[in-house]
């Protein structure tokens, strides 16, 4: 790879433009330099700006070549993004509408979470004014890369409190992480500068947001074929978002979607059928790597669901068979936690975030006592190990509400020792006592309304046969 710094801001029609932002000292100009011979002003590990005016370096990756353009420290974000605008303006032969991709490097050892928030609010507006794209398109920031700088890995206790930012950070950009954007960790050395321009170039528009499962409750949906799974994440909100995870194509037979219950988000995933324990063998392998791919997609050590909806049909279709309860528990531990036991002590109310479902009860016929009594034997003899470990068994009628109830026990759960959680769980529920109690107090008001009006018509009736004498008595006169 190489490059030469310009002078002139003079870019070929069509050219692919990289900026190169980031706040002041967080290494613009040494990602720069890894591309060019010619020497980029760089500055020490102080926060005092190196690069004072927009400077443009043509760099040749293989076949491709770009322009990395090199901007003052964004310590004044709407200063920098006009000056930004003002050059793209002036650029000969003919001005920029719109530059090929975003670098925006960030110095994790900058710990001032108010600048954070103040400049991170604008990012998405900002950004997609330089892309030239649309901030309501489904992933317009895929060429987009977030990267954090200057990690200091020789100090533990350092090492922690930068890792302690680096999810703040993330936190902040997680709307632009769901819209495409690549967040990552960034090295001083041009095996990673390189790395970064290439996956830029390489990147393609998604069709859909990518999934994160970053500050979202993850239910996987586990049954029978055919047994509803995907009628109940359907009807579990009226306008469900399908995800597909673009970073594993392999994991095409999950499908995602993401909903909001008790105003907290979450993902379901729909998965394939499972008849046998081989089945169920295969679903959970697709679902530990999808885990897997999530772990490193928000950089945690591990991610585990927060839940699973079991769903099996209360009328099966001939020859189909319950995969036993032996096999369940065994793959829905290591989905969960990674667990020893049904009661391992890492997480004794696992099986509390399990909701044993049966589905299909909207074709049950009227008086279907043989759909209950399939139902007891169900519980007797297949989820009666589950069910005293905490789980619980639900109906499924193919209703909105029935499918609420599902997902919220599992949401309330998984909360149930979260102090936000609760205290937003008692002002609903003093909001909805308000409410009804307005409601009452409309209809004793309206009740009161009418015992008025009854109590004036009885008054009136009572005086009838007086306002009689009175006409009659009138009539006598004028004859």
């Amino acid at each position: 790879m190489s490059s030469t710094a310009t002078s002139e801001t003079v870019i070929a029609r069509g050219q692919k433009v990289i900026l190169v932002l980031g706040l002041t000292g967080a290494g613009k100009s040494s990602f720069i330099q890894h591309f060019t011979s010619e020497e980029v002003p760089r500055g020490d590990r102080s926060l005092n700006p190196q690069t004072l005016h927009i400077k443009t370096y043509p760099v040749t990756l293989g076949d491709e070549s770009v322009v990395l353009v090199d901007t003052p420290g964004i310590d004044y974000p709407g200063y920098t993004y006009l000056e930004i605008a003002k050059w793209m303006a002036e650029v000969k032969p003919e001005p920029i509408k719109s530059v090929y991709g975003i670098i925006f490097f960030y110095p994790i050892d900058h710990n001032l979470p108010s600048e954070e928030i103040k400049w991170s609010a604008g990012m998405r507006e900002e950004f997609s004014t330089l892309l030239g794209v649309s901030i309501t398109s489904s992933c317009p920031f895929y060429r987009v890369v977030l990267a954090t700088t200057r990690w200091n890995i020789s100090s533990d206790s350092e090492y922690g409190t930068q890792t302690t930012s680096e999810t703040r950070l993330v936190n902040n950009w997680s709307l632009l992480e769901q819209q495409g954007a690549t967040i990552r960790r960034s090295e001083d050395t041009a095996e990673c500068a390189k790395e970064i321009v290439e996956a830029i170039l390489a990147a393609e528009p998604l069709d859909v947001k990518t999934i994160s499962a970053r500050n979202r409750l993850v239910i996987a949906v586990i049954g029978a074929p055919q047994a509803g799974k995907s009628s109940l994440i359907r009807a579990s909100t009226n306008d469900p978002w399908l995800l597909k995870n673009t970073r594993a194509r392999a994991l095409s037979d999950l499908q995602t979607y993401e909903t909001r219950i008790n105003n907290e988000n979450v993902l379901l995933l729909d998965t394939p059928g499972i008849d046998s324990p081989s089945d169920l063998e295969r679903v959970s392998r697709l679902l530990l790597q999808w885990l897997k791919e999530q772990s490193k997609l928000i950089r945690t050590r591990t991610v585990y669901l927060d839940g699973i909806i079991f769903v099996h049909p209360i009328d099966p279709s001939p020859g189909q068979k319950m995969v036993q309860q032996m096999h369940l528990v065994k793959q829905f531990n290591k989905l969960l936690g990674n667990l020893k036991h049904i009661r391992d002590e890492k997480d004794l109310n696992a099986y509390q975030r399990v909701v044993l479902t049966t589905t299909m009860w909207d074709k049950v016929s009227t008086g279907g006592d043989y759909a209950v009594e399939r139902e007891k034997a169900i519980r007797e003899e297949n989820w009666n190990v589950m069910e005293i470990a905490g789980s619980c068994i639900a109906r499924f009628d193919n209703t909105t509400k029935s499918a609420w109830v599902i997902v919220e026990q599992i949401v309330e759960a998984k909360k149930s020792g979260d102090p936000a959680y609760q205290h937003h769980k008692v002002m609903r529920e003093f909001d909805n006592l308000k409410s009804e109690l307005k409601q009452i107090g409309e209809g004793l008001a309206a009740l009161q309304k009418g015992q008025d009006a009854l109590r004036a018509g009885q008054e009136g009736t009572a005086r009838v046969p007086e306002l009689d004498r009175l006409i009659a008595a009138a009539c006598n006169v004028v004859n």
